[in-house]
C-alpha cells in the first residue's frame, strides 16, 4: 500500500484486502507493506499498530519509507 503518511488509512485498506482475499489465499503465509513518502516516526505507537495488525489478521506488517525488494 503506497501512502503519503496516512498509515491508519493504509492499515484499514490492507485489512479490507486481506478479508476480501482470505478464501483465495488460505493456508499461505502473508506479509503486508506500507510504503510512505513522508516519514512517520517508527516509535512505540507505530510498533503498537504493527502488533495490533498481526493480532487482527495473523499477518506481518512492515512500514517503510524507502524502496523495498522482495523475492517471491
Amino acid at each position: 500500500e503506497l501512502k503519503g503518511c496516512d498509515v491508519d488509512k493504509a492499515i484499514s485498506q490492507l485489512k479490507s484486502t486481506l478479508k476480501y482475499t482470505s478464501s483465495d489465499y488460505s493456508g499461505r503465509e502473508r506479509e503486508c507493506f506500507i510504503v510512505t513518502t513522508r516519514v512517520p516516526k517508527f516509535g512505540p505507537s507505530m510498533q503498537k499498530k504493527c502488533i495490533q495488525f498481526f493480532r487482527d489478521t495473523s499477518t506481518k506488517l512492515q512500514v517503510k519509507n524507502s524502496s523495498q525488494t522482495i523475492k517471491i
